[in-house]
């Protein structure tokens, strides 16, 4: 099955609205993960690269980007990402 465009970001955008109902709220990096996923279909849109890279640099980027509105403290910056992908 392919695509086009539109298509794969109103997908991207459900799964990030439907991911931020499953966070646990009171969880440290809940917040930022919650920032995160409501930038992601942008990122997608606009075509930012591949950040590969430890939590606290993928938070660095994110700011960067404009993903996140600041970069968070170090602890935060350990714990958004693994809250961002709730099981």
């Amino acid at each position: 099955m392919s695509y086009d465009q539109s298509e794969a970001l109103l997908l991207v955008a459900t799964h990030c609205r439907h991911a931020i109902t499953k966070l646990k709220r009171g969880v440290l990096g809940v917040r930022a993960a919650e920032e995160w996923l409501l930038n992601l279909e942008d990122a997608c849109r606009r075509g930012l690269p591949d950040i590969r890279d430890s939590a606290p640099g993928l938070a660095q980027a994110g700011a960067e980007f404009g993903l996140l509105p600041v970069v968070p403290s170090t602890k935060v910056a350990r714990a958004f990402p693994r809250v961002s992908s709730p099981s």
